[in-house]
């Protein structure tokens, strides 16, 4: 028998702090907001020209005259979504871990051989985290031409219902803009595992592993009801099987046919602790750009009263208390299956045809039934949980589907492994990556993914819900892939290696995105997911070349030149895919011929964003990089 026992403890630390640029102290760009102007605008722009933030050749003669509106209106210098002003999400983080893991193994001999393997793990995790936002806030300069704040701690004032608390000492800032939580985690596993090989031909393995995880809030933090919270806020129970089998249809090694299945569940990471079992509330209002008390300082604005209709000056998202959780929540998983067939069809090459399914069977999502005003954590989609259909503003009844996320794919490859100084691999995959559910991230139609596990927005307003379904992100259909080195012997000292690979990929799909009033731009699918094309096709060429000396019986030199991108291609990566930044509805199940008739929620003509479908990434340009090692 084999024991192997291991302890660790573990902790990480990550500062999001502001520092002096330009001349302008850290105090003074940490008391500065970040202001993002939507749309299209000049670079000359005074708001971002008066930025003390703004580099100063960005303010130079020379910019000035190239950049200047021509007298037809022909705009020279136009920017997109530009940030301006101090660093926006300001934070201090540290996470500690300590943990253990317990293993045995033995082997039996029982009708062949078996390799049995059992033990337990488990560990806890600590999460503490400050934030806030510079300023106090961050901004959107919004099309329409007012100030959205859409990122601003902050909680009503108990005094003055509908109102937002004021900080006492700044009336530029919310009372409390700066939150802080120290969430845990704890989790305990088993596992058990027989790997099974009969007659040096096929080989079993099953096992089965079982997880608790308990998720814990800040201590400080409140029910709906304003009493402390007890005891873990997420309990959860999974059971994760494996099995799978391998076959030598040769039995001399030469072949594999084999087939497995898994079901993995997701280790929920503390920021849904942090962000959701945690009191974190949030306000949203509207201010007027033209009415300021100092036009440099867009918090000086007026506010514009009843922004949101129905009375409503501010809007507050997230709970002033923790987020309420399905007394049924389950685990969230995805199932895997793999098969293949594989065979040396020669002494070192080995040809072979393998496929992949995957698919998503259940998620943990933040969820509200009523657009936004309030949320609640549960498994979306599924029949008796809360928040299974809702009703919008505008009376339309919408069913929340079940989350799918449907990956299938089949490679076909070519392998010679090294011998007579060279080896080589190749192989083509036919993919398709489908559903409605991106994953544990999001990348949205502000270019910015949306880190937040368990807490995207996908499931948060019901009115953005439609059209979501269709190629997910990173649905690359075509896939081509090539390897090859050779190793040539000069002297006993001396040996040279070359080599080299190419990648040739099928673009990603493109969506035609709208913005929602609540929750800016890129959120809205005007029409179904991967509408708008797709990016080109892209290939690269890289090359490698290297020498090894030895300089003794204990001592070697290394030299090596990588060429990367040798035929300098520079296709599209990535586009624009916000077709308008005005607050639009899904047209659902549209066409592209349904566009012309897109009103945004005012019921006027949306104003088009014409660097639609531009490119905003580009392959790298050719580089090269020079590397030396020495050994001993």
């Amino acid at each position: 028998m084999l024991v192997e026992a291991t302890a660790a403890y573990h902790r990480q630390r990550d500062n999001d702090v502001p520092v002096a640029l330009d001349g302008v102290s850290a105090s003074a760009v940490a008391d500065t907001p970040s202001v993002s102007i939507r749309g299209i605008t000049n670079i000359l722009n005074p708001l971002i020209a008066n930025d003390p933030l703004t580099p100063d050749y960005q303010k130079s003669s020379a910019v000035v005259a190239a950049c200047a509106i021509q007298p037809n209106g022909f705009n020279p210098c136009p920017v997109t979504n530009y940030f301006i002003g101090g660093n926006g999400f300001l934070g201090t983080r540290t996470l500690d871990r300590i943990g253990g893991v317990l293993k045995l193994s033995n082997f039996v001999e029982l009708a062949g051989h078996h390799q049995f393997k059992y033990g337990v793990d488990a560990s806890r995790d600590t999460f503490n985290q400050t934030k806030t936002y510079s300023g106090g806030a961050a901004l959107r300069l919004l099309t329409s031409g007012t100030i959205q704040y859409f990122r601003a701690y902050g909680h009503s004032d108990p005094s003055r219902p509908g109102q937002a608390a004021v900080d006492p000492a700044d009336p530029n800032r919310f009372q409390d803009a700066v939150v802080s939580n120290i969430t845990h985690n704890t989790s305990v596993a088993f596992f058990v595992q027989d790997t099974w090989n009969v007659l040096d031909r096929v080989v079993l393995d099953i096992g089965v592993r079982g997880e608790k995880q308990l998720m814990y809030a800040d201590s400080k933090t409140l029910d709906a009801n304003g009493n402390p919270v007890q005891g873990a806020g997420i309990n959860l129970t999974n059971i994760m099987p494996r099995i799978g089998l391998i076959y030598d249809f040769t039995g001399r090694g030469l072949s594999k046919v084999y087939g497995s299945y898994g079901r993995f569940y997701e280790y929920i990471p503390l920021d849904l602790a942090d962000r959701s079992l945690s009191a974190e509330q949030q306000i949203d209002m509207r201010k007027d750009p033209n009415n300021c008390t100092n036009p440099a300082d867009l918090r000086t604005c007026a506010i514009i009263p009843n922004a949101f209709g129905a009375g409503r000056t501010f809007s507050f998202t997230g709970g002033a208390a923790s987020t309420p959780v399905d007394p049924n929540l389950q685990g969230q998983y995805t199932d895997e299956y793999l098969g293949g067939v594989q065979y040396q069809v020669y002494r070192d090459i080995t040809i072979g045809v393998d496929y992949t399914h995957k698919q998503i069977g259940r998620v943990i999502e933040d969820m509200s039934t009523n657009d936004g005003a309030t949320y609640f954590l549960s498994n979306p989609g599924e029949v008796g949980k809360l928040g299974y259909q809702g009703t919008t503003g505008t009376g339309t009844t919408i069913v929340e589907p079940k989350p799918r996320r449907i990956y299938d794919g089949i490679t076909l490859s070519a392998n010679k492994t090294f011998a007579d100084n060279w080896l080589m691999t190749a192989s083509y995959t036919y993919s398709s990556f489908r559903g409605n559910y991106p994953g544990l991230f999001s990348i949205r139609g502000t270019g910015a993914p949306q880190l937040d596990p368990n807490i995207l927005s996908e499931y948060d307003l019901l009115s953005l819900l439609p059209n979501k379904d269709g190629p997910l992100p990173g649905d690359v259909p075509n896939s081509v892939k090539l390897d090859a080195g050779y190793v040539y012997e000069l002297s006993p000292r001396m040996t040279f290696n070359f080599g080299g690979n190419v990648r040739a990929d099928q673009g990603q799909p493109i969506n035609y995105l709208g913005a929602h009033p609540l929750y800016g731009a890129g959120e809205a699918y005007i029409l179904p997911r991967g509408s708008a094309g797709r990016t080109p096709w892209t290939w690269q060429l890289n090359l490698r070349g290297g020498t090894s000396y030895k300089l003794s019986k204990d001592y070697a030199l290394g030299l090596t030149l990588d060429l990367f991108n040798v035929t300098n291609n520079r296709e599209v990566l990535t586009v624009d895919q916000n077709y308008t930044f005005d607050s639009v509805s899904p047209i659902v199940n549209g066409r592209p011929a349904d566009l012309p008739s897109l009103r945004n929620i005012n019921g006027q003509n949306v104003a088009l964003n014409s660097n639609f479908k531009n490119a905003t990434n580009y392959q790298a340009p050719f580089s090269a990089r020079i590397g030396a090692k020495l050994s001993f």
